[in-house]
Parts: structure tokens; C-alpha cells; sequence
């Protein structure tokens, strides 16, 4: 993660296990998050957001509540 990673893990920490209250009921909010960097091998801007998808779902897939940078 590099230089982000300050920022996703700052992100990743507000936001997880927040309670918003709507009226008389509450909402937990949890984030899955994929990051990545982006490289000379990219072409196109496709790449780069393909490969952060890809980190997204799995952290998703692999017990949610995660960061997953690859």
C-alpha cells in the first residue's frame, strides 16, 4: 500500500463498527476495502481498477472487515 496506507487504514478504522442511528433504528456500518497501486504495466486506466475490483472481492470473499492490497 505504500503511501496510501495511512489513509486506507484511517478510512478502514472510522468507518468500521460505526452505528448511524435513522429514527429509532440503528445501522452498523462495516467496509471491505481493495486497494492497489498504480504501475508502469497498466495501459489501460481499466487495468488499475480491475486489479483494485479484484482486491475488493477479496477481501469480501475471504472473511470481510479487510484491506486486501495486491
Amino acid at each position: 500500500m505504500s503511501t496510501t496506507e495511512p489513509m486506507v487504514k484511517e478510512i478502514f478504522a472510522s468507518l468500521n463498527n460505526l452505528n448511524i442511528d435513522v429514527g429509532e433504528n440503528s445501522i452498523n456500518i462495516s467496509v471491505s476495502i481493495g486497494v492497489s497501486t498504480v504501475s508502469k504495466r497498466d495501459l489501460e486506466p481499466d487495468d488499475f481498477y480491475n486489479r483494485v475490483d479484484r482486491n475488493l472481492y477479496h477481501s469480501k470473499e475471504n472473511g470481510r472487515i479487510q484491506i486486501t492490497a495486491k
